[in-house]
């Protein structure tokens, strides 16, 4: 494991960050942020052990420890200018964007212990997360997707208008999140960038407001938004990816960055209730699962999942401005503004849920994909925001493994693919569960 000894003089005054190796003064300032290239080289020495060796060298390069390092708070010391030490719970360190914040009303005097992990563990943050190789070697990486949001049965008959009533029945749960998994090989300070699904909203998170009627939103990285009426439906859950670059802007729903997209683990559609309740369509393999009617109707009602070249088929349309949104690359659809479940985000999202004639469908399950697992379809290297094309000469007649394989020539073996009404893996490994609830989950092991 490679750790980077920093010593460091923290002096914290008001609103301003002074760094040097002694000072008398008393400070006020509550917190402070140390971020990347704010920090003067001069203050402070760095040493790493570059090669696990035991040995520290000095640490060349300028600026805050590259992006993939993580603090080890065991390790980390922080004194008081009287020489007592301080808690380590002044200490706050944020992976994700390689930030330090420390808490504290008088000047701290820290050592800290950074070190690259050979294995990483990503919980949802609602921002991509960084993996950086700390050697060369084949690391499994495993990827859950969310789960949709969930809404009561019965819920219409108890909330109806402008009146509240007690007691809202049973809570069917969104349909769930596929799981992932493969071998990649990376190189030293190869970056991997992940971004892990939030579960889709439920009536839960929109509380009631006299007269006004909120519609649960999606879950993080692309869940389709759910119906406003009555709150009694759930957005679609967030898939889990991995990528090979953010792009220019960070942002989850970037082109280039989804394009990049080497493991995509779909998530489920949300719930939808009217007069009875459906649960979403769980997540996909190859194929998400298709929403749910809640009594018979036209099979044009129903919201369809997505697949390996294409986003589902979102609930009757309307021809209006109220109408259900069909899933797209990476994105669940859109409910009817007024009912309806979202569809699950995924390789490519599930359809949104719609209204006709009391007949509701909930959202559809988004699909998943790994670069290398047969039946995947890449896109095509040339492919556009607004032209998104399957690798040439492939389409989903055709289960080629050449066809799965992404343009970037990283390609996943040993896969394995598991849709969310299927056993998989628990996060901690210690059992099995069919399919994913809730948020997201990332697991990056190293193997050899």
């Amino acid at each position: 494991m490679k750790k980077i000894i920093i010593g460091v003089l923290v002096i914290i005054e008001m609103f301003s960050l002074y760094m040097m190796y002694q000072s008398n003064e008393n400070k006020n300032l509550n917190e402070v942020n140390i971020k990347e290239k704010e920090i003067n080289k001069n203050t402070f020495a760095i040493y790493w052990d570059e090669n696990s060796t035991g040995e520290y060298t000095e640490y060349k390069e300028d600026g805050w420890p590259n992006d993939g390092y993580t603090l080890d708070l065991s390790n980390t010391k922080c004194m008081s200018e009287k020489g007592s030490e301080l808690d380590n719970n002044i200490i706050k360190y944020n992976s994700s964007n390689n930030s330090l914040t420390l808490t504290s009303k008088n000047t701290a005097y820290c050592t800290l212990y950074f070190y690259l992990p050979e294995n990483r563990e990503y919980e949802y943050t609602g921002n991509y997360q960084i993996f950086k190789a700390p050697k060369e070697g084949n690391y499994k990486i495993e990827l859950w997707g969310a789960s949709g949001g969930g809404a009561y049965y019965n819920y219409s008959d108890v909330y109806y208008g402008d009146d509240v009533y007690e007691g809202v029945g049973e809570y069917i749960k969104g349909g769930k999140g596929a799981y992932t998994k493969g071998i990649i090989h990376l190189n030293k300070n190869n970056k991997l960038y992940i971004y892990v699904g939030e579960m889709g909203n439920d009536y839960s998170s929109v509380p009631y407001v006299e007269g006004i009627y909120i519609r649960p939103v999606g879950g993080y990285n692309g869940g389709g938004s759910g119906g406003q009426a009555y709150q009694i439906s759930g957005g679609g859950g967030g898939a889990t990816d991995v990528r090979l670059n953010i792009s220019n802007t960070g942002n989850w729903d970037d082109f280039d960055s989804l394009k990049s997209r080497i493991m995509v683990a779909g998530a489920g559609g949300g719930t939808s209730n009217w007069r009875s309740t459906v649960s979403g369509g769980n997540a996909g393999g190859l194929t998400g699962e298709n929403g749910i009617l809640n009594k018979d109707a036209n099979p044009h009602q129903l919201a369809t999942g997505g697949t390996q070249t294409s986003g589902g088929i979102s609930g009757h349309k309307h021809n209006n401005d109220d109408d259900p949104t069909d899933g797209a690359f990476g994105k669940g659809g859109d409910s009817q503004y007024s009912h309806g479940g979202g569809g699950g985000s995924g390789y490519y999202g599930g359809g949104g849920g719609s209204y006709i004639h009391g007949g509701v469908s909930s959202g559809a399950g988004g699909s998943s994909y790994i670069s290398g697992y047969t039946g995947c379809i890449a896109i095509d290297s040339t492919s556009t925001e607004n032209n998104v094309i399957p690798k040439e000469g492939c389409d989903v007649n055709l289960p080629d493994l050449e066809c799965s394989k992404h343009y970037s020539g990283k390609v996943f073996t040993e896969t394995e693919m598991k849709a969310g009404n299927e056993e998989m893996p628990t996060h901690n490994g210690d059992g099995y569960m069919t399919g994913n609830e809730g948020n997201g989950y990332a697991k990056i092991t190293f193997v050899n």
